[in-house]
């Protein structure tokens, strides 16, 4: 008879409840495992590009304490001289850190001057030290420098919001220097003005610093970062300006002194334009001892780095 099916026929029947409830559950299971995968997969790669990130600040901010490092001066006191009258200065002191020093504060001549600024050396007073930021959640290291130099000594550090500070980098986990004198020993403090220490400067630096991930600036739940090292050679040693005794010359002094002779000295050059350098030294006077330290020099070799133009001297070519 037409019209009518056959019991056992299920052909045409659909999913039971089961059956759908089972590929349901299925499914559920293998999303799950596809969005955990994708969340781990992303979660790493956001913790490698963090990690990379902060090795690159660090580096940098390395970078830039290694350059005035590199180029620090100091000037000998003479015996004569008041030590608080004396401007010249290597500091380190520790502070809040326990990796080192974390308060630094010299002379370099790696300042480099402005565009349009006149008479401008390279010679300037540089101070890197870390603090709590504005909230007092997180430390910074600051950097603060200024092309001009101190009448006398100066052991302050720079406030906050004084002129010519600026934040090098924020996040600070960790932050030590560490400091090598000539006999091979490693200290954490550093005073050129003491007797101790007196017009010395440490043969090499060695720099640890830690940056925290930038997501999670207050450091809770994660591990504190390796810290980026970098050692620093101080190759310019401490100028003593006292004259020397005179003597003998030998042979190889002979030769420098012909040498000296084919070239006007900076004394010469200073001595044919006196307005010229005292213009100059109004700007700043603490370099008149740079200027008598090279005194003998080849002022050609020497004009860069003292910040004067030589096409508009006379008799200095």
């Amino acid at each position: 008879m037409t019209g009518l099916t056959d019991p056992g026929d299920r052909s045409r029947d659909g999913f039971t409840l089961i059956e759908m409830l089972f590929v349901l559950l299925f499914t559920a299971i293998v999303l799950s495992i596809a969005i955990n995968a994708y969340l781990q997969l992303s979660r790493q790669s956001s913790a490698a590009a963090a990690l990379t990130e902060g090795d690159r600040r660090a580096t940098l901010t390395l970078d830039r304490i290694a350059r005035d490092l590199q180029e620090t001066v100091l000037i000998v006191k003479p015996d004569e001289v008041d030590p608080l009258a004396h401007p010249w200065l290597f500091l380190a002191e520790a502070g809040r850190s326990g990796e080192g020093a974390d308060r630094l504060k010299f002379q370099t001549r790696a300042h480099r001057p402005r565009g349009g600024a006149e008479h401008e050396s390279d010679l300037a007073v540089v101070a890197f030290w870390t603090a709590l930021d504005e909230r007092g959640e997180a430390l910074e290291l600051l950097r603060w420098s200024s092309p001009q130099l101190p009448e006398s000594l100066d052991q302050a550090f720079p406030r906050r919001d004084d002129q010519g500070v600026q934040v090098l980098a924020d996040g600070v986990a960790s932050f030590g220097i560490r400091l090598q004198d000539e006999d091979g020993a490693w200290t954490d403090r550093w005073n050129s003005s003491t007797l101790e220490r007196s017009s010395q400067l440490p043969v090499q630096a060695e720099l640890q610093l830690a940056l925290l991930d930038p997501e999670s600036l207050d450091g809770v739940g994660t591990a504190p970062p390796d810290p980026r090292v970098r050692r620093v050679l101080l190759p310019i040693r401490p100028l003593d300006l006292a004259p020397e005794e005179s003597g003998e010359p030998d042979e190889e002094g002979d030769d420098e002194d012909d040498d000296a002779a084919d070239c006007v000295t900076v004394a010469q050059c200073r001595a044919a334009n006196p307005e010229v350098f005292d213009a100059f030294l109004s700007t700043d006077p603490a370099l008149e001892a740079l200027i008598d330290a090279v005194g003998g020099e080849c002022f050609a070799e020497q004009a860069a780095s003292l910040g004067i133009d030589p096409g508009g001297l006379a008799g200095c070519q």
